[in-house]
């Protein structure tokens, strides 16, 4: 994992320097995916729902497009960044 130098602005003027303490994903935008046991899936950093169906979800992303496939899909929470999938999730492919 690839840390990147960050500097905050805190109140008051202050900077403070946080070397290597969050992971380059965090700041980069990028997207992440985490899968728990076929039934559960987080994405974060998305850019929106492009299409939705129980059998089919498909997710815009910064650099492409995530297709979420599987049966009795539901979004279990939707944010501007974040979406909560459930469902029997069979497979993920990711597009440039």
């Amino acid at each position: 994992m690839t840390h990147i130098p960050l500097r905050i602005q805190c109140a008051g003027g202050f900077f403070m320097r946080l070397n290597g303490f969050l992971p380059a994903e965090a700041t980069s935008g990028a997207m992440r995916v985490v899968l728990t046991a076929q039934s559960a899936l987080l994405v974060e950093q998305h850019q929106g729902i492009l299409s939705f169906d129980p059998s089919c979800i498909r997710l815009r992303t910064k650099n492409g497009y995530l297709t979420i496939d599987g049966q009795n899909l539901a979004l279990s929470s939707y944010g501007a960044q974040d979406a909560a999938i459930t469902g029997q999730i069979r497979r993920l492919e990711f597009t440039p």
